[in-house]
């Protein structure tokens, strides 16, 4: 699977902030959890590009829609799939950075 650098860009931030959180990224400690407002303030993107990111990632599976926000924010969280990230080369080359 393609993706595109603002794509990256976006996992990068789903992936630190687990790693910031729990000190992983994998299916038994994922605590990826962002919205649109959390990943724009992390990487400078306008909320608008955001959400068209997100958009694209959950269509490839990469991103899943919570459907709520753990944080009683107004908008809804995403979480990474560590699984799925992994297929990516240069994500897994990011998250293999971090666990080394």
């Amino acid at each position: 699977m393609t993706i595109t650098q603002l794509e990256s860009t976006v996992l990068q931030a789903f992936i630190a902030t687990s790693m910031d959180c729990c000190g992983d990224f994998s299916s038994e400690s994922n605590l990826s959890y962002c919205n649109d407002q959390d990943i724009a303030e992390h990487t400078g993107l306008s909320r608008h590009q955001v959400a068209a990111l997100f958009g694209s990632l959950d269509k490839k599976g990469l991103i899943v829609d919570t459907r709520e926000s753990a944080r009683r924010a107004k908008c809804n969280d995403y979480i990474a799939c560590p699984e799925n990230c992994r297929d990516v080369p240069e994500i897994r080359d990011y998250i293999n950075s971090y666990v080394g």
